[in-house]
């Protein structure tokens, strides 16, 4: 049988060859190719029926990993057992009704619920629903060719959201290698679109990075009257460092109050990642309780208890503060940006270590010896720091001491 430390070391050779596994299943290694300039491993599982071999995908690794693969194979095998041809079947499926793009696409979703990455394959869904299905939603995914998925996906592009265009474009990729695994597409037609949309030039973040003026939006935001998910939702975001979409997607599963943690992965880098909670954070969790216990998720949305409330929530309410664009006393915050103001003020005001920071941050710290820091490293002392950058916060909000930039920082 194989190991994934076999799996992940096999090369590419000059031809193909195959690593078996066992009971029918084997990796395919496919020659490098111009578009596969690593070569390509292909998960197959043969079988026997009426005593003709045959051969069914299971989807390329890494995408389909070694237990997966197992997992499906296992489940074919049951079903030739049964009496059933699984090769049939899939060539049955391909002419049903039950293939369309976005029947495809919604199978697809159902079955990543429970990935690591719930906000990112939460986004993705809301972007082909909202952007995809209108026009393609209805076309069988055979149907599909790369120009129609371009115009689709250039509609996005041509609203000003390059970003989000190239996130969709992602996600159609998903849903057709999808199929592919499932025997339902012979080949990706979103392969020959790389490059096809204009690069996306990131833009600042904006954040007050001054005391006195980020006590005025904390202020703000204390006064907020609006959607209670989306004001503490924004009041946590000030204490804990992260990312907007991983406030608004957090699940009471990740939370222990007794523990007094957050534990999640990270929705840049998929890395699992601690977040000690100050006492301000763990009291303003109890209050979410209150509201959204009985939902998978603490800051729900008013649309639905189902639903997290999203990032865009907290941009217009910050705009609708006066803060998400530039107002009288000339404020400008955005939701990420409270990760720079934290990461500024600490450092140059309250002279906490920059690694302890970093590491709070999600960023890659690594020891004098190169060896990255791992989630727990420096736990204690950044639980102090959380408490204090939490206690530093209530003082500039209520008009406490503000203490000054270093000199020459």
């Amino acid at each position: 049988m194989l190991t994934d430390v076999q799996v992940r070391g096999l090369k590419a050779r000059s031809t193909q060859f195959k690593a078996y596994d066992s009971d029918g299943l084997f990796l395919l290694v496919l020659p490098v190719g111009p578009r596969t300039p690593k070569g390509t491993k292909a998960w197959r599982f043969r079988f026997m029926r009426d005593g003709k071999r045959s051969d069914v995908s299971l989807g390329n690794y890494p995408d389909v990993s070694l237990t997966e693969a197992r997992n499906r194979a296992a489940e074919l095998r049951h079903r030739v057992r049964s009496g059933k041809d699984p090769l049939q079947e899939r060539k049955a499926l391909k002419s049903t009704a039950g293939n369309t793009f976005q029947a495809v696409a919604e199978r697809f979703f159902a079955g990543r619920k429970g990935v690591k990455s719930v906000r990112g394959e939460f986004a993705n869904a809301s972007r082909l629903r909202r952007d995809v299905f209108p026009s393609l939603g209805a076309k069988p995914i055979g149907d599909l060719t790369p120009p129609m998925i371009l115009e689709a996906v250039r509609r996005v592009e041509a609203r000003g959201a390059s970003e989000a265009a190239a996130r969709t474009l992602r996600a159609v990729g998903q849903v057709c290698r999808f199929a592919l695994s499932e025997g339902i597409l012979p080949a990706d037609p979103t392969a020959s679109l790389r490059g096809s949309l204009k690069p996306h030039k990131a833009g600042h973040h904006a954040a007050e990075v001054d005391p006195e003026r980020l006590a005025q939006v904390l202020r703000a935001l204390e006064a907020y009257p609006g959607s209670p998910s989306v004001k503490n939702a924004l009041r946590l975001l000030t204490m804990v460092f992260a990312r907007p979409g991983e406030v608004t997607s957090m699940r009471w599963d990740d939370v222990d109050l007794q523990a007094r943690e957050w534990r999640y992965t990270l929705s840049k880098t998929e890395q699992d990642h601690i977040v000690p909670l100050a006492d301000q954070a763990v009291r303003l969790l109890e209050d979410m309780k209150l509201l959204s216990g009985g939902s998978e998720h603490v800051f729900t949305s008013a649309r639905g208890r189902g639903r997290p409330i999203t990032e865009n929530a907290l941009g217009c309410a910050l705009k609708g503060m006066g803060i998400g664009g530039r107002n009288d006393e000339g404020l400008r915050q955005t939701a990420h940006g409270f990760r720079a103001s934290a990461r500024t003020i600490l450092d140059e005001v309250l002279n906490v270590p920059v690694n302890l920071i970093e590491a709070q941050l999600g960023h890659v710290v690594r020891e004098f010896n190169g060896r990255a820091y791992n989630r727990t490293t420096h736990l204690p002392a950044r639980r102090d720091m959380m408490q204090q950058w939490a206690d530093y916060l209530d003082r500039l909000r209520d008009g406490g001491a503000v203490i000054p930039f270093r000199k020459g920082a």
